[in-house]
């Protein structure tokens, strides 16, 4: 059949590793790629016990099994507009709260009908933690990482934390200080150079820009000089009318 299984050796795990349901097609065969391995590695300890945490663009569940390994009373939900990749994460995290098959972000009454029942807010997370695709096939295609970016702030807690990896050449400081709404923004560059974790937090007009390594630092200045684009209003289309992402 075409379910595959692989072993996944996590970061603190077991030596041999821990099974891994994988389906063909999936971002790196559905297993732990380079990049997100960076992004563990520079993720500090959880904010707090029970803290809630949204792995956006989850495919197989790499990072949300990994941070239910550091604290097992993590309540994670586990969002991918893939449903192939959805239903792996499924498997491989069992423990995961609430399964959001939706491309963007999702419709929030229908994520979370019992809170809207009741009139109450959706749910806001302590972090969102994300290793986004940037492209669609061969060019570069930011589209994902700027809905996250757009949408994050809503959905996070006041002290809430946006977590994004890529490759050193995204330009993500430029896509955070265009269409964030961050106090605060932070750079994590792995030791040789080729990714770099994004951290943002608070809340305001414009972010400011805090990247340790010096040439980082340089570059966010002049994206940040940059004139920015006209922004479309998150979830706009033709015609003036809201687009509704329905969640499954």
């Amino acid at each position: 059949g075409w379910r595959g299984e692989a072993a996944v050796r996590l970061l603190g795990g077991p030596e041999e590793g821990r099974a891994w349901r994988v389906f063909p097609g999936l971002f790196a065969g559905g297993g732990l790629d380079i990049m997100t391995s960076a992004m563990l590695a520079a993720l500090p300890p959880l904010p707090r016990r029970r803290a809630r945490v949204l792995d956006a663009c989850c495919g197989s569940g790499v990072i949300g099994a990994a941070l239910l390994q550091r604290d097992s009373s993590l309540r994670l939900h586990l969002l991918d507009a893939d449903a192939v990749a959805l239903a792996a994460a499924a498997e491989n995290v069992p423990q995961a709260r609430r399964l959001l098959l939706c491309s963007g972000w999702p419709d929030e009454a229908a994520a979370f009908p019992r809170r809207a029942a009741a009139g109450r807010r959706p749910a806001r997370y302590d972090w969102i933690v994300s290793n986004p695709p940037v492209h669609r096939g061969q060019p570069d295609c930011f589209d994902v990482l700027v809905q996250l970016i757009r949408g994050a702030r809503r959905r996070l807690r006041p002290l809430g934390v946006l977590w994004l990896v890529a490759q050193e050449q995204v330009p993500v400081g430029r896509l955070l200080a265009l269409h964030g709404s961050f106090e605060w923004v932070k750079a994590d560059v792995s030791e040789d150079g080729r990714f770099v974790t994004w951290s943002a937090g608070g809340r305001a007009a414009g972010p400011r820009l805090a990247a340790p390594d010096g040439r980082l630092r340089k570059r966010a200045e002049e994206w940040l000089a940059a004139e920015p684009a006209e922004a479309e209003p998150e979830g706009a289309r033709a015609g003036g009318q809201p687009r509704k992402r329905q969640c499954v």
